[in-house]
């Protein structure tokens, strides 16, 4: 046996070093640390752990429950990428678009300007993506749950994509297929528990879509 100080002294020598190891709520393992060089010393813990087989003995069937005290210190830090959430939803659309074809038995869908933007291989246009402001006739329950729109006209696609009851206008830049003719398809999916996911009745796509057709930019995001 040996001792994490002999191997990274480090350790020893901060008192207030304790991060901890979780399973989220998706089933994944979570590092929680004070900041991101205490995150990659655990990182680093834990792959010299693995390379000597520490972990051989403990079974997952021996991972318990623990809670964290009452009054426990945390410090939590947030910051928005702007242009990386306007990929994600940029991303939703373009999904649903091919997830639609393949059900329909189409060729896949590809638009090389898209793909570039979704990848991060360049920036997307403004006006892309355009945050609407929210609707007072939401339909309740979805406010939990990602909704996601693709009207098609004369080959032009205009998504709508609501995250967790914000919505949002999605118009990509050069964009068209026309496999799909005119065409108005939706999808529906809630990633906590109960996880589930299922297509949109045509009658829930077009009450979506005479809500949100005038719905106006929220010009304060």
């Amino acid at each position: 046996m040996w001792k994490l100080e002999e191997l990274y002294p480090e350790i020893g020598e901060d008192p207030a070093f304790n991060p901890r190891i979780y399973l989220s709520a998706r089933g994944d393992l979570q590092i929680c640390a004070r900041d991101s060089s205490e995150a990659d010393k655990v990182a680093r813990i834990l792959a010299a752990l693995a390379s000597r087989e520490e972990f051989r003995s403990h079974s997952p069937e021996s991972w318990g429950k623990w809670s964290i005290p009452g009054g426990t210190p945390h410090q939590v830090s947030f910051r928005f990428d702007a242009v990386l959430f306007n990929r994600v939803i940029l991303k939703i659309t373009v999904g649903l678009v091919g997830a639609h074809l393949r059900r329909s038995g189409h060729p896949s869908w590809y638009s090389s300007a898209v793909h570039d933007v979704v990848r991060g291989n360049r920036l997307p246009r403004e006006g892309t993506v355009v945050p609407l402001k929210r609707p007072q006739e939401a339909r309740p329950g979805w406010d939990d749950q990602l909704v996601a729109i693709v009207q098609v006209k004369a080959g032009r696609i205009k998504g709508y994509v609501g995250v967790y009851g914000e919505w949002y206008r999605v118009q990509p830049q050069g964009a068209s297929s026309s496999g799909l003719g005119d065409s108005l398809i939706g999808a529906v999916s809630q990633v906590v528990l109960p996880k589930f996911q299922r297509w949109l009745r045509s009658e829930e796509v077009e009450s979506v879509v005479r809500l949100l057709a005038t719905a106006v930019p929220n010009e304060g995001t």
